[in-house]
């Protein structure tokens, strides 16, 4: 199992965080090209990065302006499969900042 850890400075809200790497239209802001679906326990959510990259990913984890995890359905190999380990997941830490952390097996 691989790990990548990132903590960096971000000055927002934990709510302007949240929306940031939860909502779709936060998600296209930063990192995909067309994001969809609703964040919630248990939600399938959709991430596409262009015509042959069209993910899709569980919400494994929710919890409202602190953290949210997926866990990717459908993505490339080297993703997909997480199941409840965590896939991909952003949190907020500290009044100012943020980790970002991909577990693959």
């Amino acid at each position: 199992m691989s790990e990548i850890l990132l903590r960096f400075p971000v000055q927002a809200s934990p709510s302007a965080i949240f929306q940031a790497i939860a909502s779709p239209k936060g998600l296209d802001c930063w990192w995909t090209l067309s994001a969809n679906g609703t964040a919630a326990p248990n939600a399938i959510m959709q991430f596409g990065f262009g015509p042959k990259y069209q993910w899709q990913a569980g919400v494994t984890e929710f919890v409202l302006d602190r953290s949210i995890e997926y866990s990717w359905i459908v993505a490339d190999d080297d993703w997909t499969g997480t199941k409840r380990t965590p896939g991909f997941a952003i949190q907020r830490l500290r009044r100012k900042n943020c980790e970002f952390v991909r577990i693959q097996r």
